[in-house]
């Protein structure tokens, strides 16, 4: 782009038509000091400096509506989202539309930060109406907004034809340089940047003295260079544009504060001389040009009004010759709500264009027809919309094609479903955020376990986002084996657990797997396969993070339980192997088990070949004592007393503690207090939540190492025999403890305790 400053052809507006942009960028900059003040937090510095931007983008160029099935209405990203008094300001501007109004009217800009407004300190998906991603940290919407116009760039190659240009809509993103300084950023400028076409346009915020305007003739330019310029960089169809504004932070709010740090946070201390500055025919006339005369006599005509109205406090504003606190003028705000609305026309003309469209090709191309009604039709933000149930089974099978530029490689197309992005995780994942905002795309992404650590700012928007992302995590643990602990996640696990609303499934084997994507896609089909015993919980919007092994699973087994694994990950967790045969819920005292072993994904097989082992020993104790009672005619034996072993997969703890109490208790029965329950999982040890399940855990102590999977596991004690051991000895000490507290209900301890003996008698150590 050519220097805007000095190359850019002018397009001089009317007086009229440049009063009227003057006292909006004035009374945005006011309102948002307003609601700053109140609050006593925010920050101004940006809001100031971007307010000539703000009036341009939705008085003018943008087109918007609270509409969310208009899937070709224009987007607009707040990257720095500190910023978000000048979002709010905007969206309550605009007011109406065709899906209904935004919910910011003034009272939720006078809760700006408040506890239960719809005005939070950063712009939060979901809860604000107009916020089309949730922004905060830098850099994430910048990225967010790269996603948005790949789904445009993707759906305008798969629908559009020749008279149909049903997705040909723009992506405005402001992001300032602390954006461009993250790292998701460079990764976004590096791999992004370079594709072709994407139409998304980046406005930075340079934090320089460049816009701000001084005189009658820098404001006359500033305020109608803004379209041209945009209109220029949409006419750039080969690459994405970048237009760089070199503002000031905290412009206009006057000396030791414009274009200092002081701008950046906070409240201004004189806000109330800049109201008397911007919103009084006395101030706007002392020391202005033309423009502000004019604009002089706008706010003299508001302060008439105000008087005519008679309200005690419209009559003091009026004495005082200075418009009140949160109060925007009449053509103002009459001029964005025109503008507003007209995405309603807009709107409608769209979804008569797909109309068209349908009854052209539908004879031609049946298939296009059928994929774009499914998407017109459901809304995939929404988990009631059972239309897309059949399109959700479609999506996965077809994932096929390279989404590439078409001047990149012959046959090379946009309409591709594949995304390489190379080693740019950050962005990869914060991209997705992107396209799932877009509610016409399933995204996924499939990494290394341990790299998810680069996007983890990423994985945390979508969960506060509650975006239903599908993430596959593969060469979970260490059995990796030779890449060493860089490559070992031992403690990512526990991480990704650690994040609210965010589900982390480790599937066993491949029937948990086939559960696993069924609880991915009942978010999106909105019917859920298993329902819970007693209280049945709503469907929740939320991240899947499926995370695989690399090593063989040591599965199939034979299960002598009714469950199958992919009704058993619906649960979260469930008995894969129990302790005899029954398959009655209703278990006798007899067939309750002494142990009950815990465990997930590859786990899964080393606490079954853990509980053979246990098996194995308990019948050579049985042996040894039957031997040694033989020797003595006077004593009693009642013949074998086995251990009894239960094994759980638990693939998915935040769906297991969502089930019923009765659901949980029949899994771990928790309501018998001498059954000792054992987690064992190759994760990280630090207060890692086992215990909720678990009287005992046996867990990855430290780091992982390089070598052979098997040499790692025993030097690690993640084999059967040492898992084995640490159970028996545990499983003792805990019937010890049992004894030396009375504990009646204990129906184990005199077991224990023989085979405590019986242990010595064979050589081990209890």
């Amino acid at each position: 782009m050519p220097d805007a400053h000095k190359d850019q052809p002018r397009r001089c507006k009317d007086k009229d038509e440049l009063a009227l942009d003057a006292l909006a960028v004035y009374s945005i900059r006011l309102l948002c000091g307003d609601m700053v003040d109140r609050a006593s937090s925010g920050h101004l510095g940006t809001p100031f400096g971007c307010a000539p931007l703000a009036n341009a983008l939705w008085g003018s160029i943008m087109k918007f509506s609270p509409n969310k099935r208009w899937l070709n209405r224009d987007r607009f990203v707040l990257s720095v989202g500190h910023a978000s008094a000048l979002l709010y300001s905007m969206l309550h501007l605009v007011g109406t539309g065709a899906g209904g109004p935004y919910e910011v009217c003034m009272e939720q800009l006078k809760q700006f930060r408040q506890a239960g407004s719809s005005t939070p300190g950063h712009p939060e998906f979901r809860m604000t109406s107009g916020v089309e991603v949730t922004t905060g940290p830098l850099g994430q919407g910048f990225a967010n907004a790269v996603g948005m116009a790949i789904s445009e760039a993707h759906l305008a190659a798969r629908f559009n034809r020749e008279g149909f240009p049903l997705f040909d809509h723009y992506t405005y993103v402001l992001a300032g340089d602390g954006c461009l300084m993250e790292g998701v950023a460079q990764e976004d400028v590096g791999g992004v940047f370079a594709a072709k076409g994407w139409n998304v346009l980046r406005l930075e915020d340079g934090n320089q003295v460049y816009l701000c305007f001084r005189d009658f003739m820098w404001l006359d330019y500033v305020l109608s260079a803004y379209e041209e310029i945009v209109e220029e960089a949409k006419s750039q169809k080969e690459k994405p544009t970048i237009i760089i504004m070199k503002t000031t932070i905290g412009c206009g709010a006057g000396k030791g504060v414009e274009a200092t740090s002081k701008a950046h946070g906070g409240k201004f201390s004189n806000l109330e001389d800049l109201r008397k500055k911007w919103h009084s025919p006395a101030g706007l006339r002392t020391g202005g040009g033309d423009l502000d005369k004019q604009v002089a006599d706008l706010v003299q005509q508001e302060l008439d009004a105000l008087a005519a109205y008679g309200s005690p406090d419209c009559s003091s504003a009026a004495k005082s010759g200075v418009l009140p606190k949160f109060y925007v003028p009449r053509p103002v705000l009459q001029r964005f709500r025109s503008y507003g609305k007209q995405g309603d026309g807009l709107c409608e003309s769209w979804e008569d264009l797909c109309r068209r469209f349908c009854e052209t090709f539908r004879q031609k191309e049946p298939a296009v027809v059928k994929d774009l009604e499914e998407r017109l039709q459901a809304d995939f933000s929404d988990l009631r919309s059972p239309d897309v149930a059949s399109s959700v089974g479609a999506h996965f099978p077809s994932i096929q094609g390279n989404f590439l530029p078409p001047s990149l490689r012959p046959g090379a197309s946009y309409a591709g479903r594949y995304i390489h992005f190379g080693v740019r995780e950050h962005a990869c994942l914060a991209i997705l955020n992107g396209i799932c905002s877009y509610s016409a795309l399933i995204p996924y992404a499939s990494l290394f376990t341990v790299f998810f650590q680069y996007g983890m700012p990423a994985l945390r928007m979508a969960s506060i986002s509650k975006f239903p992302v599908l993430y596959i995590g593969t060469h979970d643990s260490i059995d990796l084996g030779e890449d060493g602990p860089t490559h070992q996640p031992v403690e990512v696990l526990p991480q990704l657990r650690a994040m609210p609303n965010f589900l982390v499934i480790r599937p066993a084997d491949v029937e948990e797997v086939v559960g696993a994507f069924r609880v991915f896609a009942e978010q999106y089909t909105g019917h859920r396969e298993v329902e819970q015993y007693i209280d049945p919980k709503p469907l929740k919007r939320r991240p899947v993070f499926i995370m695989t092994s690399r090593g063989e699973l040591g599965l199939p087994y034979k299960s002598n339980v009714a469950m199958k694994g992919r009704d058993g990950v619906l649960r979260g967790a469930y008995v894969v192997h129990d302790c005899c045969d029954a398959h009655s819920s209703q278990l006798t005292t007899s067939q309750l088990p002494d142990i009950i072993l815990i465990g997930s994904g590859q786990d899964v097989a080393l606490v079954m070949e853990t509980k053979a082992l246990l098996l194995q020993w308990s019948r050579k104790v049985n042996q040894q004592l039957s031997g040694a009672f033989d020797g003595f005619p006077a004593a009693k034996w009642e013949g074998q007393a086995l251990l009894k072993v239960r094994v759980v997969s638990m693939p998915c703890w935040e769906i297991f503690d969502e089930q019923d109490q009765e659901y949980q208790d029949s899994v771990l029965l928790s309501n018998f207090n001498d059954i000792l329950r054992i987690y064992v999982e190759k994760a990280a040890t630090k207060n890692t939540g086992h215990d909720k399940y678990a009287h005992f855990s046996i867990l990855m102590p430290s780091y992982g190492l390089s070598g052979k999977a098997k040499d790692v596991e025993k030097i690690l004690e993640f084999t059967p025999e040492y898992v084995a051991a640490k159970v028996w000895s545990s499983w003792i000490q805990r019937g010890r403890r049992l004894q030396l507290h009375g504990d009646r209900a204990d129906q184990g301890t005199a077991l224990r305790v023989l085979l405590k003996q019986g242990l010595r008698v064979l050589g081990f150590r209890a």
